[in-house]
């Protein structure tokens, strides 16, 4: 990877233009040439699959860090747009191979606005990075408060599941029942967003404290013990859970202000070891269901039976193709477009139904899930995450996953551009919404912006609170 500070364009290359433009061929030749038979699922996923690794790296060559959200997107990218298809279908995802082949078009169509969005990327280079690092926060204050709302954090966290009868008694049940309940109860609090945000700031204050510009891990050990145990409940309950999302929400933050201080110590191995964690979440989502059968049975047969049947195709979780089953099932189906709809839904959706003007209506994730059960005669609401490009088709049809995908790469433009910034509340807000990379391809627009409210307002007020001890402590400092 370079430092290019002379560039104002990331990808305005040749190779990718010529890539775009077979794409754009492709997709129109394939969407109005009636008389033209749809090419085979595999033909379309290995050549988009060649495409995705062309742009990838580039993307790689020119960009400085590992957890820059854009590169980060094209990891995502891959395995939720791209291969998905190759994963085992999931039991209720009975479609025609035209479907499936037709879907996979929209794809294209999602791909190519991401593409196109790459035009207007910039790069930031590694002296830009080391000039936007500003020393001298107040670190007694920042981590007091970041300590606290981790405490408050997990005050909420026990409040949420004291509502249907303790912690202990959720864990005896199952994950569906579990959350059927909590989501039928009032008084849901988002306990994570205080946890996650304490955690980061602790360890950005341990790093851009005013005596930590010569940074020495043996003068903070006692520091990273104290977030060990800010962070550790949480995730030993979402390991349990097997709630991959959750645990990408809280380590992505903190392994991106790692690397923003520590820029030199990116490496090959570095790099490794990121795959390895990815390769190790894809067996958890093969096994979580086992392990915690085998937890409530008090034996490890369930746990072993399953890991018998391990094969190649556990490196690609099943989320990928439940993922990729929204699209099949919006292709299928092909209802009214909702126009925007859902998006506009979206930007109240962060409010608790006691606060929500009217009836709240359901996100399109509960509302597809429904719909989905009910065609196929299962009493339960079916569970399973919305692509950005089946919400986009469902929205605007064939057109709605190319603006999507093309927004959303402007949108992850300006994040990454975030990363220069010199100020620390952005710096913040920068690091805690590096996880979109990956929540986008997995969640409706909805879950999105709920978790862009809950962070940004959760910051804020976190901040306010740090301005407010630092201007009273000055106040008494001038009156002594």
């Amino acid at each position: 990877m370079n430092s290019i500070n002379e560039k104002t364009s990331l990808l305005l290359n040749p190779i990718l233009i010529g890539i775009t433009f077979i794409l754009i061929l492709l997709a129109i030749l394939t969407i109005t040439i009636i008389d033209l038979p749809l090419l085979p699922i595999s033909s379309l996923v290995f050549f988009l699959a060649g495409v995705l690794l062309c742009w990838g790296y580039l993307i790689y060559r020119e960009i400085d860090l590992y957890t820059d959200p854009r590169l980060l997107c094209f990891f995502f990218a891959f395995f939720y747009l791209v291969v998905a298809p190759l994963s085992r279908r999931i039991s209720y995802d009975l479609f025609s191979n035209d479907v499936y082949s037709l879907s996979y078009i929209y794809v294209i169509l999602g791909v190519i606005g991401l593409l196109i969005s790459t035009f207007f990327w910039k790069p930031i280079s590694l002296d830009e990075i080391k000039k936007s690092q500003v020393f001298g926060l107040n670190e007694r204050i920042f981590q007091i408060v970041g300590i606290s709302f981790a405490l408050l954090g997990y005050v909420f966290f026990f409040f949420n599941y004291g509502r249907i009868g303790g912690l202990l008694s959720a864990l005896k049940i199952s994950k569906v029942d579990r959350m059927a309940q909590l989501s039928s109860k009032m008084g849901n609090i988002p306990f994570s967003v205080f946890i996650i945000t304490g955690a980061v700031t602790f360890l950005y204050c341990i790093f851009f404290g005013k005596k930590n510009k010569t940074f020495k891990i043996r003068n903070n050990f006692g520091r990273f013990i104290i977030l060990a145990v800010m962070i550790l409940p949480l995730c030993i309950f979402w390991l349990f859970e097997g709630e991959r999302s959750g645990l990408m929400k809280i380590f992505l933050p903190l392994l991106a202000v790692y690397i923003y201080r520590f820029p030199h110590r990116q490496s090959k191995k570095l790099l490794f070891s990121l795959v390895l964690i990815f390769v190790m979440f894809s067996i958890l989502g093969n096994v979580r269901g086992s392990i915690v059968y085998s937890i409530r049975k008090q034996s490890l047969k369930p746990l072993m039976e399953r890991i018998s049947e391990a094969s190649i195709s556990w490196l690609i979780p099943r989320e990928f193709a439940a993922n990729y089953f929204s699209l099949t099932a919006s292709v299928h189906i092909d209802e009214n477009k909702r126009m925007g709809e859902t998006y506009l839904k979206s930007l109240l959706s962060w409010l608790g139904r006691s606060i929500y003007p009217g009836k709240k209506p359901l996100s399109l994730s509960h509302e597809f899930g429904a719909v989905i059960a009910e065609k196929v005669g299962r009493v339960r609401r079916f569970g399973v995450g919305i692509s950005p490009v089946a919400e986009g088709f469902i929205n605007f049809g064939a057109v709605g996953p190319f603006v999507v995908m093309f927004l959303f790469g402007l949108g992850l433009n300006s994040l990454a551009r975030m990363a220069k910034s010199r100020d620390h509340f952005l710096k913040i807000i920068y690091f805690i919404h590096i996880p979109i990379a990956f929540l986008f391809f997995r969640s409706s627009f909805a879950s999105v912006f709920t978790f862009i409210i809950f962070n940004v307002l959760t910051v804020t007020t976190f901040f306010c609170i740090y301005l407010i001890f630092i201007r009273g402590k000055s106040t008494i400092e001038k009156n002594i």
